[in-house]
């Protein structure tokens, strides 16, 4: 079991320093191409990226590391944030408002956040630590 958790620890710091600057950097360049603009670009990707910062620093506060499962929780952050935001902003631009887009939307993103927030805070319960852990983050 000891060597079982220092490879998922060793797993998670590659995940950490390969797989995300690889992934952050490949989306925003996804995002310029749709986008044509740097301006554009950076105003739907800045909120997923700050995101995920907070939650990785969040998750370095409560446990002082990640293992493999809570070092995944950055990454689900910032596609739910991307995603919200890429939505919000297309909106705003066909609404030629963003807070017309806000008003219109603000429905389904409550539901979103509370689906969310109960589907990830149910793992708590689990009996497996790695689990609970994660839920707590998530739901976080």
């Amino acid at each position: 079991m000891p060597y079982t958790n220092i490879l998922l620890d060793k797993y998670s710091e590659a995940i950490k320093k390969t797989l995300f600057p690889a992934l952050f950097a490949g989306l925003f360049i996804l995002l310029l191409i749709y986008f044509r603009s740097l301006s554009e670009a950076l105003v739907v990707f800045f909120p997923g990226l700050l995101g995920a910062g907070l939650s990785l620093g969040l998750t370095k506060i409560l446990y002082g590391h990640s293992n493999l499962i809570t070092s995944i929780i950055p990454l689900l952050i910032f596609v739910i944030e991307l995603s919200l935001v890429l939505h919000i902003h297309e909106t705003a631009k066909e609404l030629k408002s963003l807070l017309k887009a806000l008003i219109e939307k603000r429905e389904p993103i409550i539901l979103m956040v509370v689906t969310t927030f109960i589907g990830f805070g149910a793992l708590y319960l689990s009996e497996l630590k790695a689990i609970s852990d994660f839920g707590v983050l998530a739901a976080g």
